[in-house]
C-alpha cells in the first residue's frame, strides 16, 4: 500500500488485536470533504513473516471481495502496507451476537423468538449466498464459511443483521493447503466431519447454524462441557439433549427443524441452506409474525440502553499503530486563504460601490487588469461555500428605475388522507420478480415483502424470469388492516384473498 493510499485513511482508534491482526475504526476521505467510516484489518508485524498466517489473509480478502450481499460484510479494499497484507471493510455500529446473547443470559432473560428467527433467516440467507457463488465463468467457488458463531454475526442499531469473518472460508480447490488433524474454527461450533477430519462442504455450515440457533433459543449450547476434550467428544458423537426436552415451550416444529440441522450424519442433515431458510421463513410467517429490520435494531438499542455514540480521533505512537497523514490541516489552511481572498474582493467591491461616481477613474480596456478565476477547484468546497457568503459577484450595469417584483403565493391544497392497510406475504423462488398493482417490490433480502396498500381491491404478479412461470393473486383489503397472504410460489394456482 503506497503512502498516497494510506493518507485516504484517518485513524480513530484501535478496536481489537488478536488472532492473526489488529482491528481498526478508521475513516476514509473521499472527494469534497465526505467521510465515510470503516474497520481495516492488518496482520500483526510479528505474524507478517509467518506464510501460513499470509496465506489465511489472502485466502479471506480473495473469498471476501467477491462477496456482496445484504448480510454479509462488504469488503471495500485490500492491498499491502510495507509488506503487511491490509483490509478494509464496512463498519458495522453496533454489537455482535455473542455479546447480546451474554447480556440477555446475564438478565436471565432469552431471545424472543420471533427475532431469534429473524436473525437465523437472514444468516441462511447469506451463507445460501456464499455457497452458490460462482466465479465470472460461472464455475461454483463452493465457498464453505467454516466458523459460523455468534461473535461472526453483526448486529447494528439500525437492524442490519451481517456475517463477518470469511477467514477461515476456502475454496474446495485449495484442501492442499490445509495442514492434517488441524481444526480451525471455534470448538464448540463445529462440525463433527471436521473434528474428524473428513471432508467438509456447506453442510458444515448448516451444523454451525444449527448450534447458534439452539443456543440463542433455549440459552444454553447443545454440546457445553467441563473442558475442550468433552467438548468435542460431544460433538463428535452428537450428543445432547434434544431441543424439544431442554425447551419444551418451545414449538414442537421449530424444534424439529432445529434438531434436523444438528444431525450427526451429513447425508441427514437440510441438504441446502434455501430449504432451512424456507421451513424457517415458512414457520415465522404460520405464527402471522413479521421482523423487520427496524424491530431488530429497537430491540438492541433497548438492551444495551444507548444509541450510536461517535467515538473520538485518537492519536498514538504504538509501532502497531498504522502511520496516517491527516490531510485535514492542509483543507484548514486551504479554506483560511481562500476566505481571505474572498474578504478582500468583497471590501473591493464595496469600496466601488460606495465610491462617489465622478471619482470612479474607467481604465480602457486594452488596460484592464485580468483577475484571477476563482473556481471551485482551486477554493475547494468550503472555500467555495465561505466565498457565496461573503461576497456576491460584482456587476456593473445601467441603472433602471426598479420595477416592484409580485410575489407569488403558493396555496397547498390537502386532501383527506385515507388510513393506510398492509400486505403481508413469501413469494418463492426468491429470484423471481414481484409486481404489485404493476410496480416492480423490492424485497429485503430473504424474500419477504411487507407493502402497504390503500384500502381496495389489488393484485400481486410474481414472476420467475428463469422459468417463465407466473403467480397472480388477487385480494381485497379494508381500510387500516393487516393481511397475510402465506407463501406464494410460482408453482401455484392464481388465487383470490379478501380481508
Amino acid at each position: 500500500m503506497k503512502s498516497d493510499r494510506i493518507e485516504s485513511y484517518v485513524l480513530i482508534k484501535r478496536l481489537a488485536i488478536g488472532g492473526m491482526g489488529e482491528i481498526f475504526l478508521a475513516e476514509k476521505q473521499g472527494a469534497l470533504g465526505v467521510e465515510k467510516r470503516v474497520v481495516i484489518k492488518r496482520i500483526l508485524p510479528d505474524l507478517a513473516m509467518d506464510q501460513q498466517f499470509t496465506r489465511s489473509f489472502e485466502d479471506e480478502a480473495r473469498v471476501a471481495m467477491q462477496l456482496n450481499h445484504s448480510n454479509i460484510v462488504q469488503v471495500f479494499d485490500f492491498g499491502q502496507d510495507n509488506g503487511q497484507l491490509y483490509l478494509v471493510s464496512e463498519y458495522v455500529e453496533g454489537a455482535d451476537l455473542g455479546q447480546v446473547l451474554t447480556i440477555l443470559k446475564n438478565q436471565g432473560r432469552k431471545l424472543p423468538i420471533s427475532l431469534a428467527l429473524g436473525v437465523l433467516i437472514r444468516m441462511s440467507a447469506a451463507l445460501s449466498y456464499a455457497h452458490k457463488k460462482k466465479d465470472r465463468n460461472n464455475n461454483p467457488l463452493r465457498i464453505v464459511h467454516r466458523d459460523v458463531n455468534p461473535s461472526n454475526v453483526l448486529i447494528s442499531f439500525n437492524g442490519d443483521v451481517k456475517l463477518t469473518d470469511f477467514g477461515i472460508a476456502k475454496f474446495e480447490a485449495r484442501k492442499a493447503r490445509t495442514l492434517p488433524n488441524q481444526i480451525k474454527g471455534k470448538v464448540m461450533y463445529l462440525a463433527p466431519e471436521m473434528i474428524a477430519g473428513h471432508g467438509v462442504d456447506h453442510r458444515a455450515d448448516i451444523f454451525s447454524l444449527g448450534s447458534m440457533a439452539y443456543e440463542i433459543l433455549c440459552g444454553e449450547h447443545p454440546f457445553s462441557g467441563k473442558n475442550e476434550g468433552e467438548i468435542i467428544d460431544r460433538i463428535r458423537h452428537s450428543k445432547h439433549i434434544r431441543l424439544e426436552e431442554k425447551a419444551p415451550e418451545l414449538p414442537v416444529t421449530l424444534a424439529k427443524i432445529v434438531e434436523n440441522c444438528l444431525e450427526r450424519d451429513p447425508d441427514r442433515r437440510y441438504q441446502d441452506m434455501d430449504d432451512l431458510q424456507k421451513d424457517l421463513t415458512d414457520y415465522l410467517f404460520a405464527s402471522h409474525t413479521v421482523m423487520s429490520d427496524s424491530d431488530i435494531g429497537k430491540f438492541l438499542v433497548k438492551l444495551l440502553d444507548k444509541g450510536s455514540v461517535a467515538p473520538q480521533k485518537v492519536k498514538s505512537n504504538n509501532p502497531r499503530t498504522i502511520t496516517v497523514v491527516n490531510k485535514r490541516d492542509h483543507r484548514r489552511l486551504k479554506l483560511f486563504f481562500a476566505t481571505g481572498f474572498a474578504g478582500v474582493l468583497a471590501i473591493l467591491a464595496g469600496l466601488y460601490t460606495f465610491w462617489p461616481e465622478q471619482h470612479r477613474v474607467v481604465m480602457p480596456s486594452d488596460m484592464m487588469i485580468r483577475m484571477p478565476v476563482v473556481t471551485i477547484q482551486s477554493l475547494g468546497r468550503r472555500g467555495t461555500s465561505a466565498l457565496s457568503q461573503m461576497a456576491e459577484p460584482v456587476k456593473i450595469v445601467d441603472k433602471k428605475p426598479e420595477i416592484p417584483v409580485r410575489k407569488k403565493i403558493h396555496v397547498t391544497i390537502r386532501q383527506p388522507s385515507r388510513p393506510l392497510s398492509q400486505v403481508i406475504f413469501r413469494f418463492f423462488p426468491a429470484r423471481a420478480s414481484v409486481l404489485i398493482d404493476g410496480q416492480d417490490v423490492v424485497a429485503d433480502g430473504n424474500n419477504i415483502i411487507t407493502q402497504k396498500v390503500t384500502a381496495g381491491r389489488h393484485h400481486i404478479l410474481v414472476l420467475d424470469t428463469v422459468s417463465g412461470k407466473r403467480r397472480l393473486v388477487d385480494f381485497s383489503i379494508g381500510p387500516d388492516k393487516k393481511l397475510n397472504l402465506g407463501t406464494l410460489s410460482v408453482t401455484g394456482k392464481s388465487v383470490t384473498g379478501n380481508e
